[in-house]
Formats: C-alpha cells, sequence, structure tokens
C-alpha cells in the first residue's frame, strides 16, 4: 500500500492536477475502491490522512501491514498499535465521509464488521450502508452510484 500511495500522491495527483481545472485541496478530494480496492483505500487512509476528505470501501479486504490473512482481524487490529495510531490522527483529521458498504452474503462482511465495532469503539465517525447479497457486481455499482451523489453533494 505504500507503494501505491506513494504512486498516487507522487504521480497520480500531480498529473491530474497538470492537466486538469481542479481544487488541490484535501476537501476536495475523494478515494475509493471495491474489494483489494477498498483495503488499498483502508490503508491509504492511515497513510496519507491530509490528502482526502472522502473515503468508500466497497466490501472491503482491509488486511493490516500486507497481511491478507482476514481471519482474527479484530484482534490482530486492536492489537497493532502503530495501525491504532494511525487510525486515530486519521479520525482527528476529521474526514468528511469515511463510508463502508457491503452486501450480508459478501464474504468480507467479519472484516468490515470487525472494523465497525472497533470503529464504534473508539467513537470513530463513519456511514455505513449493508443491503442483500456478496461480492457482486451489483452491488459495487450500487454503492458507486450513492457513494458519488454523497460526495458530490458536498463539494
Amino acid at each position: 500500500i505504500a507503494t501505491l500511495g506513494k504512486e498516487l500522491l507522487e504521480d497520480v495527483i500531480p498529473l491530474v492536477e497538470r492537466r486538469y481545472r481542479v481544487h488541490t485541496d484535501k476537501r476536495h478530494r475523494a478515494i475509493a475502491g471495491l474489494s483489494m480496492g477498498g483495503g488499498h483505500t483502508f490503508g491509504i487512509s492511515m497513510l496519507y490522512p491530509d490528502t482526502f476528505d472522502y473515503y468508500g470501501l466497497f466490501s472491503a479486504a482491509p488486511w493490516i501491514k500486507g497481511n491478507r490473512d482476514l481471519k482474527d482481524f479484530a484482534a490482530r487490529l486492536r492489537a497493532d498499535k502503530e495501525t491504532c495510531g494511525r487510525l486515530q490522527k486519521l479520525f482527528d483529521s476529521h474526514p468528511k465521509l469515511y463510508w463502508i458498504a457491503i452486501g450480508k452474503d459478501d464474504f468480507l462482511y467479519g472484516p468490515n464488521k470487525d472494523l465497525r465495532q472497533y470503529f464504534d469503539e473508539k467513537g470513530y465517525k463513519y456511514e455505513y450502508y449493508e443491503n442483500d447479497g456478496g461480492h457482486i457486481w451489483r452491488n459495487w455499482r450500487i454503492y458507486l452510484s450513492m457513494y458519488a451523489q454523497m460526495i458530490f453533494k458536498d463539494m
């Protein structure tokens, strides 16, 4: 995730800012991803809390430090002091939207539930959407449509 985040900050964002008339502040930036991309969004949110104000995790695979084993995610999350500290810093930056969406039958439902429980324990502000279905395109189209309406309403 560090490499992806570095490429995003050093290559992608500067390219977009050079080629297009865009706002260049956190308040006007959003990032989202589905499945593994949701995991990347989770990681990038912690590594670069002052770069984006809107985060969307769609059926996310929220791994910690590249460990893609999602069993016992809650225990590993609570035990990882570095990740806990990064999450604290992220939510201390007061993102406008941290949105988590997942289907009830998604195989990644458990780790997403664990993540929400951790956020609840810490009092971190996030929004959540749950629907029927699993790890499928139909759900991701719904999530993207909902997320886009939320972020463009505020910008």
